[in-house]
């Protein structure tokens, strides 16, 4: 983000934030980025910082956590390991132990009933390398303190006992000495100590002849010397060789625990690259629960529409001394673009300003932010800013001058995604002459369609805004009755300064307010008293808007409820004919299974005269009775709310104008197949209707056909490959409905292979009245194919 004048972070305590995350972090290497964050303009970037501080700040919430405790920076540790031959302080190791140890920690925290909860965090966490090798390598040779276990080689443990032995030697030899020298008044009121690592006799310099061995030193004022009895010179020899040789096995074991770790130094270093990045995520996080905020919706064009803000820094501030601070909202998008924000001194016109600035360098930081969540915040790649007094003695500029050479920078680099913040817009000069110069710039704003929030006094710049299309006026409110702010802001009226209100109230003379009222004219004059009489009317209509929106609601409710019992009673009458067309139907079953009986006696009897004249007297009540099923049917579909069904595979579904049920095989994005028995249809989308839908015939309560529509029937059957018993069932079927669909010739692909098939359905024809039965020329298949006339 491009920022004018380069201070724009400081000027707006984005600094101030930042150290606040800061002291959110666990561990340095985290706390070190924190001063180096700048808002990006890549969406994609700033959506992912946002989702990943979003899941941080709900596991704080939940009060778990996945870094339990810190960790150091391992940059030069990691340097000095990748030396060959060189050996850590065992300290050091421990560093390393710790960040692998958080490593495992966040492993197992994104365990899988986490990993859908916090996608993002989670796959930060996968790029993690399992450290737990590394883990039980470092925990073989140093206990939790960081000293080296005296098992952790069976040298170091044999040497261990040996110096323990030959110290408990040392221990009795040195006892007998000191009871016989202290028999004899020889030793100091200390007995003892430890010089050059070597247990020495604290002897009265006048005896120190009297005791044989190695002088090692004496006291400041020489009263005392201490000696090595020669009689524990050996011992003392043998625990020195002892523990040389325990600090050499230690040192072989160092050595070769940090060749180990030599070779996982790119996985070391990638663990705190993630851990670092994770900690940033969650200080993040609790910087968001501190100040209970929200994620904002994200466009990639430039807009402010904000719900419920608050300035972070003031809101955390009232937090601690429990003080409420007064939430503002803020529409800008196009044609307004612009707010010229106007009201009394102190009245949190700044402070509103800075927070819109601030908000959205915090966004675009991937910071959460204390707004309501249903907040939309474009993206800008230039943000301007001009607070304060910018006089310049180094630079012999005025406070004047400094702001005109912002407004030039601001305007040569202006555009359609820049967010200029000014304060005291005007100021600085003649009233007249500086209102003019800020009513130009402002136009120029206007032409470049730059978005930003400017404060001013000046009312004719109140009423340009008024005219002037894309720049919308607003206020901070004041409580005239008892002469204070409210902090609160309300766009779409200017605001009065209230200057003299105020004056007042702070004790000046009444006779200096007098006078000065009549200096300032009656055309100003009257303005404040116009801007004040629409600060009160203002007040009062919004409260007859909000009584008028109550109603509104109430009476949208009763038509609602009176459009619900309505539709409820006109679905209750189709519902009622469905039910009776549907026994009508169960009628129509029953006579099915009629035909089945005339079927089988045509079979038998060979009396095709009385089959077609059931079949017809049955399949004329079964067409208008589904007729008019598929009526109502129809009618009650549409009389349901909700549009257009979206339907997925596998999805039980109906025709319109059809009673049985059918399962989605294949969808497209107009056309479905759909399987309803044995039978596949290709079918439009917009003729399905849900299969479970309330209104709709139910499964269990819907007749299901057993005799196909003549116009479905195939006159061509394949039996190849099948099993005679299989073969003999479906030819029975297909034969019934061929009688029933009036087929005249129909055929029967049997194959050749040894005659049995072809022999099988002879036999079955048989009971059937057919007129001819033959086989087509080799051509067309042979004795492969039977043709049954009927």
């Amino acid at each position: 983000m491009h920022c004018i004048p380069h201070n724009v972070y400081q000027i707006l305590e984005f600094d101030k934030v930042l150290a606040r995350l800061q002291a959110f972090c666990t561990g340095p290497t985290a706390a070190a980025i924190c001063p180096d964050i700048t808002p990006e303009t890549h969406i994609d970037w700033i959506r992912y910082e946002l989702q990943c501080a979003q899941e941080a700040q709900r596991i704080v919430e939940s009060g778990q956590t996945f870094l339990s405790h810190g960790y150091a920076d391992l940059d030069k540790i990691l340097h000095s390991l990748s030396v060959d031959g060189y050996i850590l302080e065992s300290e050091e190791i421990m560093e390393i132990f710790r960040l692998l140890d958080l490593a495992a920690e966040v492993r197992s925290f994104f365990d899988e009933s986490r990993r859908e909860e916090f996608p993002k965090l989670a796959g930060i966490s996968k790029r993690l390398h399992d450290p737990s090798a590394i883990i039980h390598a470092i925990q073989r040779i140093l206990d939790e303190a960081g000293n080296v276990r005296p098992d952790a080689s069976r040298e170091l443990l044999r040497i261990a006992q040996e110096i323990q032995r030959v110290g408990h030697q040392c221990d009795a030899e040195f006892q007998k000495l000191v009871r016989h020298y202290a028999s004899k008044d020889w030793l100091a009121e200390t007995l003892e100590s430890i010089r050059n690592e070597r247990r020495v006799l604290a002897v009265k310099a006048e005896y120190k002849r009297q005791v044989r061995g190695i002088l090692h030193d004496q006291s400041a004022s020489g009263r005392t010397v201490l000696i090595e009895p020669e009689e524990v010179i050996s011992i003392n020899n043998d625990l020195f060789d002892q523990r040389a040789n325990y600090k050499a096995e230690i040192r072989r074991l160092l050595r070769a625990l940090c060749d180990t770790l030599r070779s996982q130094n790119d996985h070391i270093r990638e663990a705190q690259i993630h851990i670092t990045e994770l900690d940033l995520h969650l200080a993040k996080g609790r910087f968001g629960s501190a100040m209970r905020a929200h994620i904002p919706v994200l466009e990639d064009t430039p807009r402010l529409s904000i719900r419920r803000a608050h300035h972070p820094l003031l809101l955390l501030k009232n937090l601690t001394i429990g003080k409420i601070t007064v939430p503002f909202d803020l529409e800008l998008h196009p044609p307004n673009r612009l707010l010229l924000l106007s009201g009394p001194n102190a009245g949190g016109k700044s402070i509103l300003m800075k927070a819109v600035g601030l908000l959205q360098i915090m966004v675009q930081s991937g910071i959460p932010i204390p707004v309501s969540s249903d907040s939309v915040f474009g993206i800008f790649g230039q943000i301007s800013a001009s607070l304060g007094d910018h006089q310049s003695i180094e630079n012999d500029l005025s406070t004047y001058s400094s702001k005109l050479i912002e407004m030039k920078q601001c305007i040569e680099h202006a555009g359609e995604r820049s967010l200029v913040l000014i304060d005291e817009f005007g100021s600085g000069t003649d009233p007249k002459l500086g209102g003019a110069i800020a009513e130009g710039i402002l136009e120029e704003l206007c032409e470049k369609k730059v978005f930003g929030v400017i404060t001013t006094h000046y009312s004719e710049l109140k009423v340009y805004a008024y005219k002037k299309r894309g720049i919308v006026n607003g206020a901070m409110v004041f409580d005239k009755e008892h002469m204070s702010p409210t902090y609160e802001l309300k766009v779409g009226k200017p605001g009065s300064s209230f200057t003299f209100e105020i004056a007042r109230k702070s004790g000046i003379p009444e006779a200096i307010l007098s006078y000065a009222s009549n200096k300032t004219g009656e055309h100003l004059r009257a303005m404040e008293e116009l801007l004040s009489d629409l600060d009160r009317q203002k007040v009062k209509l919004d409260e007859a808007l909000r009584q008028a929106e109550a109603r509104s609601q109430q009476l949208d409710q009763l038509v609602q409820s009176y459009e619900r019992m309505q539709n409820d009673l006109t679905a209750q009458r189709h519902r009622i004919r469905l039910e009776q067309k549907e026994k009508d139907y169960a009628h129509l079953s029953q006579l099915n299974r009629e035909l089945e009986k005339t079927i089988r006696a045509i079979r038998e009897e060979k009396d095709m005269a009385v089959a077609r004249e059931k079949l017809k007297e049955v399949k004329s009540l079964q067409s208008e009775t589904r007729n008019e099923i598929g009526k109502i049917n129809e009618t009650i579909r549409a009389r349901q709310p909700g549009g257009k069904t979206i339907f997925q595979l596998g999805d039980f579904v109906r025709m319109h104008n059809g009673t049985q049920t059918g399962k989605i095989e294949r969808l497209t994005k107009d056309k479905a197949t759909i399987i309803i028995g044995q039978l596949r249809m290709d079918v439009s989308v917009g003729d399905l209707l849900p299969a479970g839908d309330p209104l709709d015939i139910n499964t269990e309560r819907s007749i299901r056909r057993d005799i196909e529509t003549p116009e479905r029937f195939d006159t061509r059957l394949d039996l190849r490959g099948m099993r005679p018993e299989e073969a003999l069932e479906i030819l029975q079927r297909f034969m019934d409905m061929a009688l029933v669909s009036n087929a005249h010739t129909v055929y029967i692909i049997h194959g050749k292979g040894t005659g049995a098939l072809k022999k099988l359905v002879q036999d079955k024809l048989k009971e059937y009245p057919v007129k001819q039965i033959t086989q087509p020329v080799d051509q067309q298949g042979g004795s492969g194919i039977t043709v049954v006339d009927l």
